[in-house]
């Protein structure tokens, strides 16, 4: 039970809420405050009550379902679990790399068409990453961006096999 929360106070809620229906939080989306939601203190209302805000709504509730907290941390960059779905790299830059850019994949490939060609292995290095440690999915998408490429230079054998029938 909370009884000396202050103006700016954050807050967890320690009993779910259910918001009246002809509250401004609830039209604007908000229909419950469930246990452990964290909010911040706007300002006192009558009684018992205070005006705290979640989720950038507010909202009247009673100061026995709150206590206090530190401020919730802000958002940033994702923890390991995010990171975990990727294979790890020797330089550790395989973390900031978009697979699912065009450009990444265009870059990639130019880069092996440069140093190799269709000869260049899985285990080709690649902005400073293995081949091989790339989802396969992108693996494929860059062998199949490669051979497209290849398709379209120039065949010296045909050109010159077709001299050789006009004279």
């Amino acid at each position: 039970m909370a009884q000396n929360l202050k103006i700016g106070d954050f807050v967890t809620v320690n009993k779910p809420f259910v918001v009246p229906q002809d509250s401004e939080a609830y039209k604007a989306g908000l229909v419950e405050v469930k246990e452990g939601d964290t909010g911040r203190i706007v300002r006192a209302a009558a009684g018992h009550m205070v005006v705290a805000e979640f989720d950038g709504k507010e909202v009247t509730i009673a100061r026995r379902r709150l206590e206090p907290t530190k401020a919730p941390k802000r958002p940033g960059r994702p923890r390991k679990t995010a990171m975990e779905e990727r294979p790890a790299a020797s330089t550790g830059k395989l973390a900031f790399v978009n697979y699912s850019s065009p450009d990444f994949v265009t870059d990639v490939a130019n880069t092996l068409l440069m140093h190799g060609g269709q000869q260049a292995g899985e285990d080709a290095v690649v902005v400073e990453i293995k081949l091989s440690e790339l989802p396969k999915e992108v693996q494929q998408q860059i062998q199949a961006l490669m051979r497209a490429k290849l398709d379209l230079r120039p065949q010296v054998g045909k050109s010159t096999e077709r001299k050789n029938q006009i004279k």
